[in-house]
């Protein structure tokens, strides 16, 4: 997504009472209680348009860049680690 500008996703929130809430998000609070409630809007995979636009933006830094095993990973970062001990 070159060239486009990073876009944050609105978050609503309003303070509702806990009855108006479904009784899977009220759990044991009162209906008389004050909550606030918070939406944000999600992509189709589930997740906010930030994330998933991090992603992508990882994909394409790293398309075509040979993969590092885990074992080499790992392998570095005790090495990284003992020299910090």
């Amino acid at each position: 997504m070159p060239g486009k500008a990073a876009k944050m996703s609105k978050i609503i929130e309003k303070a509702i009472k806990a009855g108006d809430l479904p009784p899977q998000l009220r759990g044991d609070i009162e209906d008389d209680a004050s909550v606030l409630v918070s939406v944000r809007r999600l992509t189709d995979n589930g997740f906010t348009e930030e994330f998933e636009d991090g992603v992508l933006k990882a994909e394409e830094e790293t398309e075509g860049k040979p993969f590092r095993p885990a074992g080499d990973v790992i392998k570095e970062l005790k090495v990284i680690a003992a020299d910090e001990s």
